[in-house]
């Protein structure tokens, strides 16, 4: 299965990209991430960890290679699987079984390197991830939406640093 979703990023990533720029429910996806970013720094400006203190390297993984591997591993592995059952293909107000189950697997990983408070919130990407795995038959959506989210959260990151430094000019 991997393998089969692997080949459809390779081989169709282009025709992807335009269903996906197209998708009005994909781009509420993307424009949720940036209110929310935009909210947290609003709502939260002490509690910023700065960019400068994790260092490149630790910035690139958790905002390139961790989604990625996350995707195959929860919606390209683990949500698939559960699909393939009956149970896990039902739905509840447009959220499958699998897509539940995924997700909460998704939060009890979190609990080892997040605050609690903020590993349960991953609930909400996780079901969009989960959502948009299951539309597309590829975790292609979820890798970008997940990319997409990491990344403008550590671009506020990166803006709140150099805000405190023009502050102090």
């Amino acid at each position: 299965m991997l393998q089969r979703q692997i080949g459809t990023f390779i081989i169709s990533g282009g025709l992807m990209f335009n269903l996906l720029i197209n998708d009005r429910f994909f781009l509420v996806a993307c424009s949720a991430g940036l209110m929310f970013w935009v909210g947290y720094a609003i709502l939260t400006p002490n509690n910023l960890v700065h960019v400068s203190s994790i260092g490149f390297q630790k910035v690139l993984l958790l905002t390139l290679l961790y989604p990625v591997l996350e995707e195959a591993a929860f919606r390209g592995w683990l949500q698939s699987h559960l699909l393939r059952w009956k149970v896990g293909s039902k739905t509840w107000v447009g959220i499958s079984i699998a897509n539940a189950i995924t997700s909460m697997a998704f939060v009890a990983v979190h609990f080892f390197y997040h605050y609690w408070a903020w590993a349960i919130a991953v609930i909400f990407p996780s079901l969009i991830f989960g959502f948009f795995r299951e539309r597309y038959n590829s975790i292609l959506p979820g890798c970008m939406l997940h990319i997409w989210y990491n990344s403008g959260y550590y671009v506020v990151l990166a803006l709140s640093v150099n805000a405190e430094y023009l502050l102090e000019l």
